[in-house]
């Protein structure tokens, strides 16, 4: 398989892994209008360049792909806090995870969905590199 064929493979996978991840928020939260608006804008960004929307994502987790893939909840209790304040579709989507980690009420089950997906989103983005 040809190096550009592999990419545009991978790159499909990551978009809808990470498309499965907010419908999966958007079954366990159906009435948060702010999951609802990243859903229909990250789709938008995937029709665009879907290969960007990889680099952009993978831009703001792989420092931390050790947190992640260890599960270190510092990744969503401070790092993902400080991390992404510029104003990118990416830091209101990882806000909002954020948030909803945060939120007394999410279950360990949850936490660990958003695990699952987020280790996803490294193993598949670092197959890009």
């Amino acid at each position: 398989m040809g190096h550009d064929k592999r990419r545009e493979i991978l790159a499909s996978a990551f978009c809808e892994n990470f498309k499965d991840f907010l419908k999966d928020l958007r079954i366990l939260y159906p009435d948060d209008s702010k999951l609802k608006y990243y859903f229909i804008a990250f789709n938008g960004a995937v029709l665009t360049n879907k290969e960007n929307v990889v680099l952009q994502t993978m831009e703001y987790i792989s420092p931390y792909a050790n947190q992640i893939l260890e599960k270190n909840e510092d990744f969503f209790l401070k790092k993902i806090h400080v991390e992404y304040q510029d104003n990118s579709w990416i830091s209101d989507e990882m806000g909002r995870i954020r948030e909803i980690w945060l939120d007394k009420d999410t279950k360990e089950s949850t936490k660990e969905i958003i695990w699952k997906y987020f280790s996803n989103f490294i193993k598949i983005g670092e197959m890009l590199n």
